[in-house]
């Protein structure tokens, strides 16, 4: 599904429970949401504004500090879609409130441990690199080995989520009802400036309206080959079952348009997929920062960072210069309309 990218800010990460004005007992309903450090407000200014329009009371469960608020925050949603209500709130069975404000603190604690490494991978973006390539430590190969078996999983969250989002477009292109659950976005169409086409024809206006411009270029790659990856099965059995399920559900003719089931299952896949984006992404700052300025680490990645400079087109001045010109070399091309699969339960439950 791959490693969403992410800011280090911290801040809190507030779970808000709502009273039952009959019994005064926590209903099933709680928000997760977050106050950034650089924001001027906090989580008790938000439990006021959210007070606005909601007619039961609402209280404070949990307030977690961490660091990279935002992706924790991410995290803990993914975790809780099959549960997901609509936006920020969630319906969690009692045993579920309990669990949510411990995964919280657990995110957080992991956060807070990588938060060296991620600041000093955050950094090493801008050091261009050497050309030594290190040796694998111990630690970095135990890092590789736990990279290796997210990968597997990674794949096979990203296999049903193709899978899921095809189930239901089939569904929707039979006439079956998905408004509740899907949505497909018209997109603009994409612009593209025929440059060399353009530097052909008016070579004097190129070289006018060229500036020239530091590049800079960075590239990590892992080192894994197919070879490498382990079957499913030896690494997470459960995940191994539910693909399996997924599978057979969108291979039946009979389920064709159950649309509910492709969906909740949708929800479950994201479940499943979060912490293992949340760990790949702290395993992959902890390599980088072990990689330093080095071009990469043997057996394990390659990370090369160079500066370069070279003559570009300045199109924006073009275009404000000579829109007329600019014109006849631009070239629109249609998008194909985007399925975007809801990752709340809309209200249902």
């Amino acid at each position: 599904m791959g490693v969403a990218k992410k800011s280090l800010a911290g801040g809190e990460l507030y779970l808000l429970g709502e009273k039952d004005p009959k019994s005064n007992s926590d209903t099933q309903f709680v928000k997760i949401g977050i106050v950034r450090d650089n924001e001027n407000r906090s989580t008790e200014s938000r439990l006021s504004e959210h007070q606005t329009g909601n007619p039961r009371k609402l209280h404070v469960l949990q307030v977690v500090r961490t660091p990279i608020v935002e992706r924790v925050e991410t995290t803990l949603h993914g975790v809780y879609a099959p549960q997901r209500l609509s936006g920020e709130w969630f319906a969690l069975s009692a045993k579920e409130r309990r669990d949510v404000g411990a995964r919280a603190s657990e995110f957080a604690s992991q956060a807070k441990s990588a938060q060296a490494a991620m600041q000093r991978a955050a950094e090493l973006k801008a050091v261009e690199s050497t050309d030594v390539i290190l040796k694998a430590s111990k630690k970095v190969r135990d890092l590789f080995s736990d990279y290796v078996n997210l990968v597997v999983q990674d794949r096979t969250c990203a296999e049903m989520v193709k899978q899921l989002t095809a189930a239901l477009s089939s569904a929707r292109d039979a006439g079956v009802k998905t408004d509740a659950v899907m949505s497909v976005q018209e997109r603009k169409p994409s612009e593209r400036f025929d440059e060399e086409a353009f530097k052909a024809e008016y070579p004097k206006l190129w070289a006018k309206f060229s500036v020239v411009q530091e590049k800079w270029s960075t590239r990590f790659n892992w080192t894994i080959s197919k070879k490498e990856l382990p079957e499913l099965r030896s690494i997470n059995k459960s995940l191994m079952e539910f693909a399996n399920s997924v599978a057979r559900l969108v291979d039946d003719p009979k389920e064709r348009r159950s649309v509910d089931k492709f969906h909740r299952m949708y929800l479950e896949t994201l479940s499943f997929g979060a912490p293992v984006d949340w760990e790949l992404g702290l395993i992959a700052d902890r390599v980088r920062a072990e990689c330093g300025a080095a071009a990469g680490i043997d057996g394990v990645c390659t990370w090369s960072r160079t500066a370069t400079k070279e003559k570009t087109l300045d199109k924006g001045a073009l275009k404000e210069h000579s829109p007329d010109i600019y014109g006849k070399f631009v070239k629109l091309s249609q998008s194909k309309p985007a399925v975007v699969v809801n990752r709340d339960l809309g209200f249902r439950l």
